[in-house]
């Protein structure tokens, strides 16, 4: 064979260029649609996810897993959503329990107990409460106990029956009065005051002995005779000098 001609080079290379570009073309053809397949393939996955459904066309073995994890970021997107919306709860703490006490005295309206970081009460009547834990502690000072064994400091409530015992504060049925009672001594019936005056505690007859004698003095014309004996006679069981002594000397010299 001869070597080939000039114009069969040029036909030759003429061919080769046509078959490559259109393999070029055939390509890009193909790439594009691929991509245009995988574009509607997440299309549809989206929607399966959104749909809880696994669309037709769409090989279950190929595609369950993502929709599988696309659901469950949606149960957390929504879980998290309504934990953030809930209303927030509240938690309230135990209130702490106290001991309630009040202050019985023969003291001016205007008389202050300094009970120190507790608080001061003023006159008679003044209710004041305590930390039950701290009661038997740093409340439980000598001077406290002086008070409540005078009966001047009296427990209303907050402790169990053991824990009166422990303290001294195991009162019996009208052993001691309370604030309504010593308000009203001067105006209360003969005979109920009499009844009451008899089973007081030897402190609490004191208090109302003190409170006769103070407005005898005054001048008080509640108070008389035929209130007075019966009340002494009684205090002598207690007390053999009698409680309403002084009251009875000056009556003696009228």
């Amino acid at each position: 064979m001869g070597r080939p001609s000039k114009a069969e080079l040029a036909a030759r290379e003429a061919a080769a260029n046509a078959e490559t570009e259109a393999q070029e073309e055939k390509m890009q053809e193909t790439s594009q649609e691929a991509t245009q397949e995988a574009e509607q393939e997440a299309e549809l996955v989206e929607g399966a996810a959104e749909t809880n459904d696994v669309p037709a066309g769409i090989p279950a073995d190929g595609n369950a897993d993502a929709i599988a994890a696309l659901q469950e970021q949606i149960a957390e997107l929504q879980a998290q959503l309504a934990e953030k919306n809930a209303a927030p709860s509240v938690v309230l703490a135990k209130q702490e329990e106290t001991v309630k006490l009040t202050y019985v005295a023969t003291v001016s309206d205007n008389n202050v107990l300094n009970l120190g970081d507790f608080g001061q009460m003023t006159g008679v009547g003044w209710v004041i409460e305590i930390p039950r834990s701290q009661f038997g502690g740093k409340f439980m000072t000598a001077f406290v106990q002086k008070l409540i064994k005078k009966r001047r400091l009296i427990v209303l409530d907050g402790l169990t029956a053991e824990e009166r015992v422990r303290y001294g504060v195991d009162y019996k049925e009208g052993e001691v009065m309370d604030v309504q009672m010593f308000d009203k001594l001067l105006d209360m019936d003969v005979e109920k005051l009499l009844h009451i005056f008899e089973n007081l505690c030897p402190e609490h007859q004191q208090f109302v002995a003190t409170r006769f004698i103070s407005a005898y003095e005054k001048g008080d014309n509640r108070i008389g005779r035929g209130l007075i004996e019966p009340l002494q006679t009684i205090s002598k069981k207690k007390n053999p000098n009698g409680l309403f002594t002084p009251i009875l000397e000056k009556m003696n010299k009228t």
